[in-house]
């Protein structure tokens, strides 16, 4: 057999087969010692400068990654005034790089540039509660003043919380009162609901006269003053009662101007002969002397048109309106067509305040009067001439709204009679919206008060009449409506031919 090979590089020739000489195998191992050894010398030096060639690459790659960030930060910070998401992110780099001073400012730009930018409000709340409240260490002078940090964060809920709470630890906190809403009288705090109360009782120590020995109507022209004495802002307000002459209160905006006191006298003239037109029509209908002891007709002028739209919310193209549930109107000085849009809103007033105010809830109120009757004497009121003296005479065919009432009845798109005569003021309301259709319903409601008067030598008139005390009672209605003209068809008929003559 043969023999079993010798381990390969131990005597053997590389190829396994011949005996080396000895003194080559000395030779050999002494070549391979070396060899080995230099081998491990060049791996070492070459790890050691690949090392220091890492270092410095290594380090030149961490430099790279700062370079970056350091240019990251200076585009924020070039961008941070611009948008509340900049501002935030530049704060984050800031607070990063323990800038707590510059993180700070930031996150309050960022909220500031956007109150609802959540991200900011929970990086400032942490703050809060981590670093701002902690450092205030309970005293109640640094908290009062973190009160103004919390309102700068946005944070109403905190802030309102750290309120409550300094008020309970310190009842005098000024600061903290007034977050609340609190009010103070007599030198002590109040709530709101408690500061009503306390109102109503200041209202008993009236200057120059007690508060129970006014009259009826005494009382509720201290109540209106009180009431809009700071009520629009707070510009200074003028007042005029017009009583005994008329039962109006006016109201009229301090300005550069104008003289408020020559306002007032111009809008009295005209508020009194509306309330003689009415009454000399109407006083056998109504208890005229008990009205004006105890009812107060309130008018509140603006400055401008510009004020009255931004503090009512009224329509761009509004001269003047009259508030339903207050009972009140508001109109601004120098509003065109004054005596129309104060005849008009002013006939609203008066029927409103004769018979709705007499209702209790306010969301009832609207409902009382019937639509055709209400808007009818408006506009029936607002359609007037002047005499040569200058008076008035009511019951003029109205121009403005004699064209679309005879255009609709001659076409056929009116509203019969057995049909306006059932709509009341909310349910016209519901369609107040359509230009097209408030002036059709306006147009109409003229036309029909203004036949009751004058068909037929004033044919219908006292059965107007009639109603008319139905509505002052608080009972006008279809049936009410039947009751007083008996059959609505034959009358609708009457109506129509009417109308439809009229020049």
């Amino acid at each position: 057999p043969a023999p079993a090979p010798a381990a390969r590089g131990r005597g053997m020739s590389p190829g396994g087969r011949n005996p080396a000489p000895a003194a080559a195998k000395n030779n050999t191992l002494l070549f391979a010692g070396i060899g080995g050894g230099a081998l491990l010398l060049i791996v070492i030096v070459a790890a050691l400068v690949m090392n220091k060639g890492g270092d410095a690459k290594g380090k030149g790659s961490s430099g790279k990654g700062e370079t970056a960030a350091d240019a990251r930060f200076e585009k924020l910070k070039a961008l941070r005034e611009d948008s509340a998401q900049y501002a935030y992110e530049y704060a984050e780099e800031c607070e990063k790089r323990a800038d707590r001073a510059q993180a700070e400012e930031y996150y309050l730009k960022a909220v500031k540039l956007d109150p609802n930018h959540d991200f900011a409000q929970r990086k400032l709340q942490s703050w809060w509660d981590e670093i701002k409240k902690p450092a205030c260490n309970g005293d109640l002078a640094k908290l009062t003043e973190g009160l103004a940090w919390l309102e700068k964060a946005k944070l109403e809920a905190t802030r309102t919380t750290l309120a409550e709470w300094l008020v309970k630890q310190d009842p005098e906190n000024s600061t903290a009162r007034k977050i609340l809403g609190h009010e103070q009288f007599d030198g002590k705090w109040y709530t709101a609901d408690e500061m009503d109360l306390v109102k109503v009782a200041a209202a008993k120590r009236v200057e120059h006269a007690e508060y129970d020995k006014l009259t009826p109507r005494g009382k509720k022209v201290f109540s209106l003053k009180n009431d809009y004495e700071k009520s629009f802002g707070e510009k200074k307000k003028h007042f005029q009662d017009c009583g005994p002459d008329a039962p109006y209160l006016l109201l009229c905006e301090d300005s550069p101007n104008y003289s408020a006191d020559l306002v007032l006298g111009d809008f009295k003239g005209v508020v009194k002969t509306l309330y003689d037109l009415f009454f000399q029509r109407y006083s056998k209908l109504f208890d005229v002397q008990s009205f004006g002891e105890n009812e107060v007709c309130f008018i509140y002028i603006f400055e401008s048109r510009q004020r009255y739209i931004e503090s009512t919310g009224a329509p761009y193209f509004a001269g003047g309106h009259f508030d339903t549930q207050k009972g009140q109107i508001f109109i601004y000085m120098d509003t065109p067509d004054k005596y129309e849009t104060i005849f008009h809103e002013g006939i609203h007033q008066l029927v409103h305040t004769i018979s709705q105010m007499k209702v209790e809830k306010l969301t009832e109120r609207r409902n009382v009067n019937m639509f055709w009757f209400t808007e009818g004497i408006a506009t029936f009121f607002e359609g007037f001439k002047r005499d040569a003296q200058g008076g008035f005479i009511l019951g003029e065919i109205s121009q403005k709204y004699l064209p679309t009432a005879k255009q609709l009845v001659t076409t056929g798109k009116h509203m019969k009679l057995t049909e306006i005569m059932k709509l009341s003021y909310v349910d016209f309301s519901r369609r107040s919206g359509d230009p097209k259709f408030v002036m059709n319903m306006y147009s109409q409601s003229w036309s029909i008060v203004y036949f009751l008067y004058k068909f037929d030598g004033g044919k219908y008139k006292d059965k107007f009449e009639t109603y008319y005390k139905s509505e002052v009672a608080q009972k006008g209605s279809f049936d009410a409506a039947k009751a007083a003209f008996g059959d609505l068809d034959q009358l609708n008929k009457e109506y129509e031919e009417f109308v439809k003559n009229l020049k």
